[in-house]
């Protein structure tokens, strides 16, 4: 059972690939609103240097994300599950603009 609609599920997939620190998406890697983990428990940042297509597909999702939002930065850091600070490094990282 999914409780969203098709956008959601693959914004959840998407985000749990790019969280995930191997190569299979597991219950840590699902967005906080799915696993009703607590920020605490939740990693807030994947490691410092992600594989060459984790990078990519982490700056297409952020840029799916931008546009979603209209930019609002605290919804997409709250969709992400990550902290402003961290979206903002992720932002610069990537030479996005919000």
């Amino acid at each position: 059972h999914w409780p969203g609609n098709i956008r959601e599920l693959e914004n959840a997939v998407e985000h749990a690939y790019i969280r995930s620190k191997t190569n299979r998406i597991d219950f840590e890697s699902l967005p906080l609103s799915i696993s009703g983990s607590s920020p605490q428990e939740a990693p807030q940042a994947p490691p410092e240097s992600l594989p060459a297509g984790k990078e990519e597909m982490e700056r297409v999702f952020i840029e799916k994300v931008l546009k979603k939002h209209g930019g609002n930065k605290t919804k997409i850091a709250e969709e992400l599950g990550v902290s402003r600070t961290t979206l903002w490094r992720k932002l610069k990282r990537h030479n996005l603009d919000a």
